[in-house]
This record gives structure tokens, sequence and C-alpha cells, in this order.
């Protein structure tokens, strides 16, 4: 889908200066991060600092300094290749982040555009939408600075070094573009000598020129961005949609030695589903991780809810007692997570039934807790067989969490645990006594047995006592006996 800019639009440019560094850092143990560390690109055979951390800037390296100086000065630097495939997961992950607070999102080489017009009614004003997105960027380890326009080119260009949490008057970009840097507009330097050469020093020096004139000198981009700076040209962009299912991983060069070590790049992935789902608005039922070890071999470990969820710290609880009973590799060197089994979280209004809600939820956790425990193989249920028998009706039978909780009817109400041999029921005062004085609540339901194995028949009644509790009982002859409880 293609945003285009329309009349009324209120447009941010969230940029990432230290997107290099936080991409290789966002994952890293402290140990990694407290080390002075550089990023470095290589361009024809050399390599240049692009970024760097405060323990190597204390060390005096800086983007001035060559690799070789670097190196000399701060002999136990940590240099990292730039990884554009780790910067663009993590513009991924920072775009659906954006994506709870607005569906118009294009992805940029190094920062996102933003379309938040239409958000204000919902998040009750601006400054509480910018205020919570920077809050989730700064819980998400990344570093954010921003800008604001009528249109993405705008925005971008009025780009301060910090987040701003209030929005400018959009009506002043003209004079503010007077302070603008042409750099800005162009990363052509023969154009910047050019410009340089002309007088001109600002944006706001290039817009009062005729375009006519400014055609015949310079290429088609930087015309193309002039007309849209002064909204005689629309920009058109490719708008973000989350993918309809999520894939993230984290590799480690090093690699993680213990199942300890693998808790943090766990809890990072878990953070990141759950960003996902809350972006998506979705549930989910079922999540699986893959551990890869230097050597290529790769374990799966599936997590496996009875009742979908959207709760990283619970997911992470299941995955820490699933992995104790794991065999894993000595080193590993990618801990992936994965998750398709998505349902759409519809909320309810169901304050009349939290407490049975409540109960059902801790039913649940526990199914949970015992399937990863202990393995799905090791979850019975008592069932009511479709038998007329009371002694054969009642059974334990293997079965999968999504089924635990669902018993289907039967034509009769019988209780499932069956006494190992009945007890008799005094007849005192002309009423039935156990304990207490009962009373028939219904019945008779007359069952025969198999007449090929015994030819026997029983009248069964439900009765009560004076303390609620409900017997099966049936009567034979003159004789009274309890058969069954009900929980």
């Amino acid at each position: 889908m293609i945003l285009q800019s329309k009349s009324k639009e209120i447009w941010m440019y969230i940029g990432f200066p230290k997107l290099s560094l936080e991409a290789v850092t966002i994952n890293a143990s402290e140990k990694f991060i407290s080390h002075p560390l550089a990023i470095v690109d290589t361009n024809k055979n050399r390599k240049k600092i692009i970024a760097y951390n405060n323990s190597a800037y204390k060390c005096g390296i800086d983007k001035s300094v060559s690799l070789s100086t670097a190196l000399a000065i701060c002999p136990h630097l940590n240099v990292n290749q730039k990884d554009p495939l780790q910067e663009r997961n993590l513009l991924n992950s920072l775009a659906i982040i954006s994506y709870q607070f607005t569906p118009n999102i294009a992805i940029e080489n190094n920062g996102l555009y933003l379309e938040i017009f239409s958000c204000e009614k919902l998040f009750k004003s601006y400054e509480n939408l910018l205020y919570l997105l920077n809050e989730k960027m700064s819980q998400h380890g990344v570093f954010a600075i921003n800008g604001f326009g009528k249109n993405p080119l705008t925005a971008k260009i009025l780009c301060k070094n910090r987040f701003q949490k209030k929005i400018p008057n959009l009506n002043n970009t003209l004079e503010e573009f007077k302070n603008v840097p042409i750099r800005r507009l162009t990363g052509n330097l023969k154009q910047r000598r050019i410009f340089t050469q002309l007088g001109f020093q600002s944006i706001g020096d290039l817009i009062n020129v005729p375009i006519s004139s400014l055609s015949q000198r310079f290429d088609k981009d930087l015309i193309s961005n002039l007309e849209i700076l002064l909204h005689r040209k629309k920009q058109l962009l490719t708008n973000f949609k989350p993918p309809r299912s999520f894939q993230e991983e984290i590799l480690y060069i090093h690699g993680l030695t213990d199942k300890k070590s693998l808790i943090f790049p766990m809890k990072s992935l878990l953070k990141r589903l759950d960003d996902y789902l809350t972006a998506l608005q979705y549930k989910c039922f079922q999540v699986t991780w893959h551990f890869r070890a230097s050597s290529g071999q790769s374990i799966a470990m599936e997590i496996k809810l009875s009742k979908s969820k959207s709760d990283s710290s619970y997911m992470l609880k299941l995955s820490q007692l699933k992995l104790e009973n794991i065999d894993l590799p000595e080193i590993i060197e990618k801990v992936s997570l994965c998750c398709d089994a998505l349902v759409e979280n519809i909320k309810t209004n169901n304050e009349l039934f939290q407490d049975t809600k409540n109960k059902l939820q801790n039913n649940y956790k526990l199914i949970d807790k015992i399937i990863a425990k202990i393995g799905e193989k090791a979850l019975f249920k008592l069932l009511i067989k479709n038998e007329h028998a009371p002694r054969k009706a009642g059974v334990i039978e293997n079965t999968k969490e999504e089924h635990f909780f669902n018993q289907g009817r039967t034509e009769n109400k019988r209780p499932i645990w069956l006494l190992k041999k009945p007890n008799p029921i005094k007849f005192q005062n002309g009423q039935l006594y156990l304990n207490s004085y009962m009373r028939i609540l219904s019945g008779p339901e007359r069952i025969c047995d198999n007449w090929w194995e015994n030819n026997q028949q029983f009248d069964y009644y439900i009765a009560q006592d004076e303390d609620g509790v409900n017997y099966w009982i049936y009567r034979s002859g003159d004789n009274w006996f309890v058969h069954g409880l009900f929980s």
C-alpha cells in the first residue's frame, strides 16, 4: 500500500542516530556493553568507525579517529562490523511498537515516518501520545529523536537532536528552513560544493530561487525534494504492515554456554512478541523456541498454552520450566522464537462472572505448568463414557490440554467417582440416614447390567444430605446403598 500526503496530516519522523550501535548492543550482556566498543563500516576495503559507546569515547575514540589509531590507544577495544540485517530487524521491531499508536507507518533507512493526525482523540492529546511513544522507545533500549511537518520529508529535515514531546507550529516551516543547513537536503558532495560557491547556506536560501532555474543545474532528485517541501508534489511512501506471524532471533557470535545465560535473550524475544501481540491485538496459544549450536545442530522446544494469552512473563516461566528437561548443545549460537498460532484478542466485559473466570484461569495455569514440566502425556482426565453399566462409565484417559475442561453432556447425571464397594444406608424414622438425614432429589433411573454377564437391575436416585452433599444411591429390595458421590 502506498501512503500519500493528504491535506490534513501531521507527520512525525523518528530518527535513531545510534542505530548501528544499538543493533549490536540491544541484546548483549552488561559485561559486553561495559567494554569499549566501536562499530565500523567497510568502504573500498577501508574500515571506518561510524559509532562507539561511552566507554570507547572515554578512551578518546570518536568518528574522526582511524581504526588503527583507536586500537593503539585502546588495545582492548571491541570492534564490530556494521550489521545491516540486525539494523533492519531492530527497525522492524520499532515499527511494530509504533503500530500501537498509528497504522500509518513507513520505514526509512535509519528511522520511521508516522502520520498521527487522527490519533489525538484516541490518546486524548498529542502530548500524551508522544510521551507514551517515547517511553516505549526508551524501554526498548534505543535513543530516539524526532521532527514534525505537514509531509514526511519536512518532518525529517526539521528533525531535532532530541525527542520533542510537543508538536511545534507547523505553519512556520518556511521560516525554520532558513536555519536548516543544505546538507540535510542532499548528501551529494558535488552539489554541496556548488551550493557553497553560489552562496547558498540554508534550505531557506534554496527555496527562494525559482525551481525552473535550479532544474537546469541540479538533478531530478533534488528538484523533486524541493517540490515536496513546497507542497507542490506528493511524497509516496510504502506503508509498513506487520507480518501475520512472529519470527525473530538473536545471534551470539561467542555463544552461550549454560541455560541460565539463555534467560536474557529469551526474555528479550518474548518482550518483542509482547509488543507484536499488543500492536496487532492478538493472543497466542503456542510458541516455539529454536536453539542452534555453532555446529549447526538445532533443538526445538514447543510451549503450548491451554488458553490463548499475550503475557510474556507467563510464557517465560513456562519456558524456564520446560527448559529444565531439555538437553542442549554445549554452545548455543542463536536463539529464535516463532509464533503463528494467533487468535484475535477480543475484549469482553466479564465482571459478573469474574470469580468463575479467575478459577478457570488458575486451572489453565496449572495445566500449562504440568505440561511444561513433565509433558502432555502426563495429563489425564476423568471422563464419563457412553456406557449404561455404572462400573464401566467412569474412566481415566490421557487427554490433550485443549480438551481437559471440556466435558461432554451425558443423558443421565452421574458422578464420575464411584465407590469401589457400595456402602449401605440406614433407614431411620422412615427416612434415609447416612451421617445425617437424606432426601431424594430425583429418580428413579432403572439400570440393568449386561444380561449376558449378570442379569441385575437397580433403581438409582440422586439424594442430598443435610450438609448439601449429593449422593448417587440405589435400592436393592428393601436395602439402600451409596454407589457414588458428586463433586
